[in-house]
């Protein structure tokens, strides 16, 4: 096979081992806080805002700072979030719970809790053990 094709087929698809290691430091994050991923990770870009003051961003602004991070540095600038499907779901409505761990320049600035539940309690820190109880 010619060495282009490889080079195309490269630049067309990706690498299935691109994020590898923010996957995987995410994941020794969240296991340090107690949280068990399940197999799924979804990377995607996120635009973060100029401002950390009001809307969901402010919410996470206020996760990452309970636990030592902080987006501040990375305002205005896209950024590489990071969802895990955990592995408890919510115990009265069975909810799916993700935890989210934002990247700027491979180096983690961020992470927080959130749910897919009808009864969506919020964005909460990594800390926040009984979260998915009581709904």
């Amino acid at each position: 096979m010619k060495w282009w094709l490889v080079a195309l087929a490269f630049l067309l698809v990706g690498s299935p081992a691109m994020g590898a290691p923010m996957v995987e430091d995410g994941r020794r994050l969240l296991s340090h806080y107690g949280w068990v991923c399940g197999k799924e990770s979804v990377e995607m870009g996120f635009p973060l805002p100029e401002s950390l003051d009001d809307g969901p961003e402010a919410a996470y602004q206020r996760a990452s700072r309970a636990i030592g991070y902080d987006l501040s540095p990375a305002r205005g600038r896209d950024i590489t979030l990071i969802r895990y499907t955990l592995t408890r779901r919510s115990e009265v409505t069975r909810s799916l719970i993700y935890a989210h761990v934002a990247f700027y320049k491979n180096r983690v600035i961020g992470a927080w809790l959130s749910t897919d539940g009808p009864i969506a309690p919020g964005i909460v820190p990594l800390t926040e053990d009984s979260f998915g109880k009581g709904f």
